[in-house]
């Protein structure tokens, strides 16, 4: 029978689409395993899935239509057999690839505990070989870190820690790696963080006091985003494109808005 749908709980932007996976009890015969697949008015699945011989499990395609909803489902059955997952479908803009939220300052020692959440908010995967977060100081020689892996359409990417502990808020991390040096703790003359391409700035978030370094964003010499978060607190991108000091980071939530 049907064991699972994976992930059980998701949530993607209005006419985005993610994968899902059927999971079976017991490996499927020699004919393969026909799975019959439904889903709640908004969504779209295929009408059937199937399973290969002698394997567990097989990824079919979810897309959302154009209306938000809360409490939607998807079914996988054979015969009385059967198991669902609970989707959210959310008014998330297409915004590009660009970051979402940072923790830069936690309790005690940053090392090791600072992330960078991406979100790709484009209608494409993107691969992020030649990507790369940039962070200043006085300017973005300060500090680089090189990106990998590839970012489904609609999906999160956390980079950071390596530890990941209720000391950083547990991120599930995507690309495991220390930002060394650390990232600015901010003050009186603004930091940022900045997404590359190559040499081109993508997407960048100035943070802190004035911006007395003139440090670039996207659109050239930047305007500070957020003031200064304080220890245990993130900055975090909010639907409408300006930030906000969040209270409580969210490094696991996505779409982040």
């Amino acid at each position: 029978g049907v064991a699972a749908i994976e992930p059980a709980v998701a949530s993607l932007g209005v006419g985005r689409s993610m994968d899902l996976t059927v999971v079976l009890d017991y490996p499927a015969p020699a004919a393969g395993q026909v799975v019959q697949l439904s889903a709640d008015a908004g969504l779209i699945v295929p009408a059937t899935v199937t399973v290969a011989a002698g394997t567990l499990s097989a990824t079919f395609e979810l897309t959302a239509g154009d209306t938000p909803g809360t409490g939607l489902t998807v079914t996988a059955s054979i015969g009385a057999s059967l198991a669902e997952a609970v989707i959210e479908v959310t008014d998330a803009p297409a915004v590009g690839l660009v970051i979402a939220e940072v923790l830069y300052d936690t309790a005690g020692d940053d090392n090791t505990n600072e992330w960078v959440k991406l979100y790709n908010g484009s209608a494409s995967s993107v691969d992020l070989s030649g990507y790369s977060l940039k962070y200043a100081g006085d300017n973005y020689s300060y500090g680089s870190l090189a990106l990998s892996g590839t970012i489904a359409a609609g999906d999160c990417w956390l980079v950071g820690g390596p530890t990941s502990s209720a000391a950083n808020f547990e991120p599930v991390l995507n690309q495991a790696v220390d930002f060394n040096p650390d990232i600015q703790n901010s003050g009186d003359a603004a930091d940022a963080v900045a997404l590359f391409n190559g040499d081109t700035i993508v997407d960048a978030v100035l943070y802190g006091g004035s911006n007395s370094a003139n440090l670039q964003d996207e659109n050239g010499v930047g305007n500070v985003d957020v003031g200064d978060a304080p220890a245990n607190q993130s900055i975090r991108r909010l639907v409408d494109g300006t930030w906000e000091i969040a209270a409580t980071p969210t490094p696991n939530v996505c779409p982040p808005f």
